[in-house]
């Protein structure tokens, strides 16, 4: 978050990441799934695009579910609405979440 805290919104750029945590929060709308996931050093996004990922990679990212232990390969960028995200290239399940997440 530090390293790309200036980034203008709606820009991709060249550096590669993985990142690997819990999804606390999944969106799908259409070709696009946004998942947040965190772990103990904080949450990010991961913008899941179906051009990107193809369609069977994008199928099983509109299976995660909220509890998910998720990895994920791809570019840091930002969205139109100027946050920041990993767009998903490669995704992984690492393990299912077969119990809810407790209450607050």
């Amino acid at each position: 978050h530090r390293r790309h805290a200036d980034l203008p919104a709606g820009e991709v750029t060249e550096d590669e990441v993985a990142v690997a945590g819990r999804v606390m929060l999944a969106r799908s709308f259409g070709k696009l799934v946004f998942l947040t996931v965190e772990d103990a050093s904080g949450r990010i996004q991961v913008f899941c695009d179906k051009k990107v990922l193809g369609d069977d990679a994008f199928g099983s990212a509109t299976r995660f579910e909220v509890g998910d232990w998720l990895g994920v390969t791809g570019v840091v960028m930002t969205t139109r609405k100027g946050e920041l995200s990993v767009r998903a290239e490669r995704l992984a399940l690492l393990a299912k979440g077969l119990r809810p997440l407790p209450e607050k």
